[in-house]
């Protein structure tokens, strides 16, 4: 019975989701001060700069919010496709094509407040959902892998998004971008003398309904059964190749949605390549945040917390801000790897809880 109860322990700490991620962040944030002290930069010195360049200010604290809202909904898309078992590497490609046609639908049409806004989200989503398409039905009918169609179909975005705001869509002048949306369709700044707006909480409610749908509802239910076991799934009477297409398309909506929020709260126009890698970003907050969107909250706190606190770094002790990527990608390693280490610290923990029951 004691045993029985050892494992449980040691199984619960060692393969719980969150405590996985905590664990490699852990260890990425003591690399990184290990690396900055031949910088003569001391973890308490480094620690202050993080909460001055997060926390020391209200402005501080809502440029972490605003970097947040993409990570969210990037982050959840991305992971919408990895509980069917896929990975929509592309979803860069659904956030430029998103948030172009968000951007046309803002400056060329005149709407009411509201419904405006509604239209280009609406706009950018379904944009978004309908690019990834192409790959869905090259899955489904060919089974080419969509690794490969998602990551064609993102250079394709790059380069047409790219002749729209340098040809028909431009305005004028010569930034390459298009004219600025209509007032009707921005969101409403949350506190004033500030970039944050009111797309945090789209964001934020939009994740938490996805969360509710994976858990309570039946297509979340065959999402799930999807990517664990498709051959599985069928026998059950579930229909794969739906909830393929439905899976790759949530996502491209996601992707699209990020694209149009970026575009109605931040920058009201289109510049050419504005994504500048939200996309890759969300791929990175949904494998800390273990694909559950209610951990890619967290993980995508988490990174705005890192990207915020770079300027400050940077500025105050002369921190190469290339280390906040450094620290993402071990990040990425240990938790693609964490099965590897996982077992070790298993058969460490075995091995000691052993030694204190001889002793």
């Amino acid at each position: 019975m004691k045993l029985r109860k050892q494992n449980e322990f040691i199984n619960i700490f060692t393969r719980g989701s969150a405590l996985s991620s905590l664990f490699a962040i852990t260890i990425a944030i003591i690399i990184i001060l290990i690396v900055l002290l031949p910088m003569g930069i001391s973890p308490k010195k480094a620690f202050h700069y993080t909460i001055k360049g997060c926390f020391g200010s209200l402005y501080n604290i809502s440029e972490v919010l605003v970097k947040t809202t993409p990570l969210l909904l990037a982050g959840t898309g991305v992971a919408i496709a990895f509980r069917a078992g896929l990975f929509n590497i592309g979803i860069e490609g659904q956030i430029l094509i998103g948030g172009l046609m968000a951007a046309y639908s803002g400056f060329q049409w005149n709407l009411p407040p509201i419904i405006h806004l509604i239209t280009i989200l609406l706009i950018g989503g379904m944009c978004g959902g309908l690019w990834i398409l192409v790959p869905a039905y090259l899955k489904v009918k060919k089974g080419i892998n969509e690794v490969i169609t998602t990551l064609l179909m993102y250079y394709i975005s790059i380069y047409l998004t790219h002749y729209l705001v340098v040809g028909p869509w431009k305005a004028p002048g010569l930034t390459p971008a298009t004219p600025y949306i209509k007032h009707n369709a921005i969101f409403p700044l949350i506190i004033p003398n500030t970039r944050l707006h009111g797309g945090i909480i789209f964001a934020i409610t939009l994740v938490i309904l996805i969360a509710w749908i994976f858990k309570k509802t039946r297509m979340g239910f065959e999402i799930k059964a999807v990517g664990l076991n498709p051959i599985a799934a069928e026998y059950a009477g579930i229909k794969v190749n739906k909830i393929i297409y439905l899976s790759l398309f949530l996502s491209g909506v996601l992707g699209g949605l990020t694209g149009a929020v970026e575009i109605a709260g931040i920058h009201h126009r289109f510049f050419d390549q504005f994504s500048s890698g939200m996309g890759f970003d969300g791929i990175t907050v949904a494998l800390v945040g273990k694909n559950n969107p209610i951990g890619i909250i967290f993980s995508a706190i988490f990174f705005a917390l890192i990207r915020t606190t770079n300027l400050e770094m940077a500025v105050s002790a002369g921190v190469p801000k290339y280390l906040s990527f450094l620290m993402e990608g071990i990040i990425v390693i240990l938790v693609a790897f964490e099965n590897i280490y996982q077992e070790k610290i298993s058969q460490i923990m075995r091995r000691h809880i052993g030694d204190m029951d001889t002793d």
